[in-house]
């Protein structure tokens, strides 16, 4: 005999799926940024064991099952749901380990230089911010 299995999708079982989907999305990014800042810190504690790029292709599996999700199944998820980026205090915190990462990599560099690279890469996010939100808006 052979048994069939049929899965049926309800409207709060697909909820949940998309749902779960995106709260393994934000703790596999938490672990990247915590991978990131610790390669930053002590090179090569963790890309010696866990190639960089695995952590990548989880975050792709992740955001093409959610895509997936989305357009299978439009009518269990409403995409009106969008969150802008907020510049609160966790925007903050993050622009200083932006920085503190861009010193640290430039530890070994002349004194002088230090400066003028950390300005230049700081004019270049605020310029590519400027043109992607004023993209946005119209």
């Amino acid at each position: 005999m052979r048994a069939s299995f049929k899965l049926k999708l309800t409207n709060q079982s697909c909820r949940v799926i998309y749902k779960l989907f995106h709260d393994l999305l934000f703790l596999i990014l938490i672990f990247f940024s915590g991978t990131i800042i610790s390669e930053g810190i002590l090179p090569g504690i963790i890309s010696s064991h866990i190639g960089l790029y695995n952590i990548i292709i989880a975050i792709a599996i992740n955001l093409s099952a959610i895509t997936i999700i989305q357009k299978k199944f439009p009518q269990f998820i409403p995409l009106s749901n969008t969150v802008g980026i907020s510049r609160g205090k966790t925007f903050w915190i993050l622009i200083f380990i932006l920085f503190a990462l861009i010193l640290n990599s430039l530890i070994k560099l002349n004194l002088f230089l230090i400066p003028l690279f950390t300005s230049l890469i700081a004019a270049s996010i605020y310029f590519s911010y400027k043109i992607i939100f004023e993209e946005a808006k119209k």
